[in-house]
């Protein structure tokens, strides 16, 4: 049985709003404001479109075609790739902190698909 028993819409906009709040408060209990410039509307929007509206279309199409547990571990890779863009579009030097996070970001999923074939085969060997 479904554990959330709320529209899919609604859950995805709660989801959305309390994360602007605490996105928010943790801006203003760590920096200074500033008055925003033109261009940081467009990342506003480049972000919303990318990655929350995008992003949910793709994964609730995948969740069509493929498990939940695979699809959801491929939702992993988004701070990787958001790595790859900050290095590509923002020039950033990577740290060694971020390196190592990206290398466990790689090697998650296998790992966890590797785990989850012993343990089937350990299921079938005990029945």
């Amino acid at each position: 049985m479904k554990k959330n028993q709320k529209d899919i819409l609604v859950s995805t906009f709660f989801i959305t709003i309390v994360a602007f709040v605490l996105s928010v408060g943790a801006n203003l209990a760590s920096s200074r404001f500033i008055i925003p410039q033109k261009t940081d509307f467009y990342g506003v929007l480049w972000l919303s479109m990318s990655n929350i509206v995008l992003g949910f279309f793709l994964y609730f199409r995948a969740l069509k075609y493929s498990s939940a547990s695979l699809i959801a571990s491929f939702t992993f890779f988004t701070p990787f790739v958001t790595l790859i863009f900050i290095v590509l579009l923002l020039g950033e030097k990577l740290t060694v902190t971020d390196c190592l996070a990206a290398i466990l970001i790689i090697f998650s999923v296998p790992i966890q698909k590797v785990g989850n074939l012993v343990s089937k085969k350990d299921e079938q060997l005990l029945n």
